[in-house]
Protein backbone atom coordinates (compact mmCIF):
# COMPACT_ATOMS: atom_id res chain seq x y z
CA UNK A 1 0.00 0.00 0.00
CA UNK A 2 1.17 3.54 -0.70
CA UNK A 3 0.38 6.10 2.02
CA UNK A 4 0.69 9.85 1.51
CA UNK A 5 1.07 11.77 4.78
CA UNK A 6 0.40 15.51 4.98
CA UNK A 7 1.54 17.93 7.68
CA UNK A 8 2.25 21.66 7.50
CA UNK A 9 5.08 22.17 9.98
CA UNK A 10 8.50 20.55 10.03
CA UNK A 11 9.54 22.05 13.36
CA UNK A 12 9.95 19.11 15.73
CA UNK A 13 6.99 18.65 18.07
CA UNK A 14 4.37 16.10 19.09
CA UNK A 15 2.55 15.84 15.75
CA UNK A 16 5.84 15.66 13.85
CA UNK A 17 7.22 12.93 16.13
CA UNK A 18 3.94 11.05 15.68
CA UNK A 19 4.16 11.25 11.87
CA UNK A 20 7.82 10.22 11.95
CA UNK A 21 7.04 7.15 14.08
CA UNK A 22 4.03 6.18 11.92
CA UNK A 23 5.91 6.50 8.66
CA UNK A 24 8.83 4.44 9.91
CA UNK A 25 6.55 1.72 11.29
CA UNK A 26 4.47 1.50 8.12
CA UNK A 27 7.64 1.44 6.01
CA UNK A 28 8.94 -1.50 8.12
CA UNK A 29 5.67 -3.30 7.39
CA UNK A 30 6.36 -3.06 3.65
CA UNK A 31 4.31 0.00 2.73
CA UNK A 32 5.53 2.81 0.52
CA UNK A 33 5.34 6.14 2.37
CA UNK A 34 5.56 9.70 1.06
CA UNK A 35 5.37 12.75 3.33
CA UNK A 36 4.20 16.15 2.10
CA UNK A 37 5.31 19.06 4.30
CA UNK A 38 4.93 22.82 3.97
CA UNK A 39 8.51 23.63 4.93
CA UNK A 40 11.95 22.19 5.45
CA UNK A 41 13.12 21.56 9.01
CA UNK A 42 13.74 18.86 11.60
CA UNK A 43 10.99 16.48 10.48
CA UNK A 44 12.04 16.73 6.85
CA UNK A 45 15.70 16.10 7.73
CA UNK A 46 14.86 13.07 9.89
CA UNK A 47 12.63 11.60 7.19
CA UNK A 48 15.31 12.04 4.52
CA UNK A 49 17.86 10.40 6.85
CA UNK A 50 15.41 7.48 7.25
CA UNK A 51 15.18 7.20 3.44
CA UNK A 52 11.57 8.41 3.29
CA UNK A 53 10.44 10.44 0.28
CA UNK A 54 9.60 14.03 1.26
CA UNK A 55 7.86 16.61 -0.89
CA UNK A 56 7.83 20.24 0.24
CA UNK A 57 4.92 22.39 -0.98
CA UNK A 58 5.53 26.11 -0.60
CA UNK A 59 1.80 26.88 -0.35
CA UNK A 60 1.03 24.34 2.39
CA UNK A 61 1.24 26.83 5.23
CA UNK A 62 -0.18 26.74 8.74
CA UNK A 63 -1.56 30.27 8.57
CA UNK A 64 -4.99 30.80 7.03
CA UNK A 65 -4.82 32.64 3.70
CA UNK A 66 -7.55 31.78 1.17
CA UNK A 67 -5.42 32.47 -1.92
CA UNK A 68 -2.42 30.51 -0.63
CA UNK A 69 -4.71 27.72 0.59
CA UNK A 70 -6.28 27.34 -2.87
CA UNK A 71 -2.78 27.20 -4.38
CA UNK A 72 -1.84 24.61 -1.74
CA UNK A 73 -4.84 22.45 -2.62
CA UNK A 74 -3.96 22.71 -6.32
CA UNK A 75 -0.31 21.76 -5.68
CA UNK A 76 -1.37 18.89 -3.46
CA UNK A 77 -3.80 17.56 -6.09
CA UNK A 78 -0.93 17.48 -8.60
CA UNK A 79 1.24 15.57 -6.11
CA UNK A 80 -1.57 13.10 -5.40
CA UNK A 81 -2.17 12.48 -9.11
CA UNK A 82 1.56 11.93 -9.64
CA UNK A 83 2.13 9.73 -6.54
CA UNK A 84 -1.15 7.78 -6.78
CA UNK A 85 -1.44 6.80 -3.10
CA UNK A 86 -3.87 4.20 -1.81
CA UNK A 87 -4.79 6.44 1.13
CA UNK A 88 -4.05 9.95 2.40
CA UNK A 89 -3.33 10.56 6.07
CA UNK A 90 -3.50 14.22 7.12
CA UNK A 91 -2.23 15.55 10.45
CA UNK A 92 -3.27 18.69 12.35
CA UNK A 93 -5.94 21.24 11.50
CA UNK A 94 -4.66 23.07 8.43
CA UNK A 95 -3.17 20.02 6.71
CA UNK A 96 -6.42 18.28 7.59
CA UNK A 97 -8.51 20.84 5.73
CA UNK A 98 -6.27 21.14 2.67
CA UNK A 99 -5.58 17.40 2.59
CA UNK A 100 -9.21 16.36 2.84
CA UNK A 101 -10.27 18.75 0.08
CA UNK A 102 -7.48 17.49 -2.20
CA UNK A 103 -8.40 13.89 -1.34
CA UNK A 104 -12.02 14.56 -2.28
CA UNK A 105 -11.02 16.17 -5.60
CA UNK A 106 -8.72 13.25 -6.47
CA UNK A 107 -11.10 10.62 -5.04
CA UNK A 108 -8.59 9.05 -2.66
CA UNK A 109 -9.72 7.79 0.79
CA UNK A 110 -8.57 10.07 3.60
CA UNK A 111 -7.88 9.68 7.29
CA UNK A 112 -7.51 12.76 9.48
CA UNK A 113 -5.57 12.56 12.74
CA UNK A 114 -6.71 15.20 15.19
CA UNK A 115 -3.86 16.53 17.32
CA UNK A 116 -6.32 18.69 19.28
CA UNK A 117 -9.47 20.18 17.75
CA UNK A 118 -9.30 23.81 16.61
CA UNK A 119 -12.62 24.40 18.42
CA UNK A 120 -11.44 23.08 21.78
CA UNK A 121 -11.94 24.83 25.10
CA UNK A 122 -10.03 28.08 25.47
CA UNK A 123 -10.54 29.18 21.85
CA UNK A 124 -12.49 32.43 21.50
CA UNK A 125 -16.24 32.05 21.00
CA UNK A 126 -16.39 33.39 17.43
CA UNK A 127 -13.36 31.40 16.24
CA UNK A 128 -14.67 28.28 17.96
CA UNK A 129 -17.99 28.56 16.13
CA UNK A 130 -16.28 29.06 12.76
CA UNK A 131 -13.83 26.18 13.29
CA UNK A 132 -16.65 23.93 14.47
CA UNK A 133 -18.72 24.70 11.37
CA UNK A 134 -15.72 24.01 9.12
CA UNK A 135 -15.03 20.66 10.82
CA UNK A 136 -18.69 19.62 10.54
CA UNK A 137 -18.59 20.38 6.82
CA UNK A 138 -15.26 18.58 6.39
CA UNK A 139 -16.60 15.51 8.20
CA UNK A 140 -18.66 14.76 5.10
CA UNK A 141 -15.48 14.18 3.09
CA UNK A 142 -13.51 12.37 5.80
CA UNK A 143 -13.40 8.59 5.76
CA UNK A 144 -12.04 8.19 9.30
CA UNK A 145 -10.96 10.41 12.18
CA UNK A 146 -8.19 9.36 14.54
CA UNK A 147 -8.23 11.28 17.82
CA UNK A 148 -5.07 11.08 19.92
CA UNK A 149 -7.11 11.22 23.13
CA UNK A 150 -10.48 10.14 24.45
CA UNK A 151 -11.13 13.81 25.28
CA UNK A 152 -10.88 14.81 21.60
CA UNK A 153 -13.12 11.93 20.51
CA UNK A 154 -15.75 12.85 23.11
CA UNK A 155 -15.50 16.53 22.15
CA UNK A 156 -16.25 15.65 18.51
CA UNK A 157 -19.22 13.54 19.57
CA UNK A 158 -20.51 16.22 21.96
CA UNK A 159 -20.39 18.89 19.26
CA UNK A 160 -21.75 16.48 16.62
CA UNK A 161 -18.75 16.81 14.31
CA UNK A 162 -19.10 13.18 13.29
CA UNK A 163 -20.50 9.85 14.36
CA UNK A 164 -18.93 7.42 16.77
CA UNK A 165 -18.43 5.02 13.83
CA UNK A 166 -16.12 7.48 12.03
CA UNK A 167 -14.17 8.43 15.17
CA UNK A 168 -11.54 6.32 16.86
CA UNK A 169 -9.23 7.21 19.75
CA UNK A 170 -5.68 5.92 19.42
CA UNK A 171 -3.50 7.28 22.18
CA UNK A 172 -0.08 8.65 21.41
CA UNK A 173 2.60 7.02 23.45
CA UNK A 174 6.27 7.13 24.21
CA UNK A 175 8.13 3.97 23.26
CA UNK A 176 9.20 2.06 26.37
CA UNK A 177 12.80 1.98 25.15
CA UNK A 178 12.92 5.78 25.10
CA UNK A 179 11.49 5.99 28.63
CA UNK A 180 13.95 3.38 29.88
CA UNK A 181 16.86 5.18 28.19
CA UNK A 182 15.93 8.48 29.87
CA UNK A 183 15.76 6.72 33.25
CA UNK A 184 19.22 5.22 32.69
CA UNK A 185 20.61 8.59 31.56
CA UNK A 186 19.20 10.26 34.67
CA UNK A 187 20.79 7.63 36.89
CA UNK A 188 24.16 8.23 35.20
CA UNK A 189 23.87 11.97 35.89
CA UNK A 190 23.38 11.39 39.62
Amino acid sequence: MKILYIITRSTWGGAQAHVFDLVNEFKKRGNECVVVIGESGDLQKRLVDADIKVIILKNLLREINPLTDIKGIWELCKVIKRERPSVIHAHSSKAGIVGRIAARITRIPVVFTVHGWSFTEGVGDMKRKIYLLVEKLMANITDKFICVSDFDKELAIRYKVSTDQKLVAIHNGIPYVARQQRKENKQKEN
